[in-house]
């Protein structure tokens, strides 16, 4: 959990969001079935954000933002 939420933390003080506050997705099988796993991750989280969501299929996810972003990019 440790390890994770340090990731979290590196990612988001790169990501430079200043004051905004986005929502965080989790997804994987001990952060969506393991409760006690994902609060003791969140619990090391030093920023706050607007949500946290559990995502069941990431993957799925990825393709249709992929296929948004495709159409919009091959509009005229």
């Amino acid at each position: 959990a440790v390890e994770l939420s340090l990731l979290v933390n590196t990612l988001t003080r790169k990501l430079d969001f200043a004051d905004d506050r986005p929502t965080l997705a989790l997804s994987g099988g001990l952060l969506i079935h393991q409760p006690a796993y994902r609060e003791a991750v969140l619990a090391k989280v030093d920023r706050v954000f607007e949500s946290v969501k559990s995502i069941q299929d990431p993957v799925a996810g990825a393709v249709r933002l992929a296929a948004v972003i495709s159409a919009r990019d091959e509009s005229p």
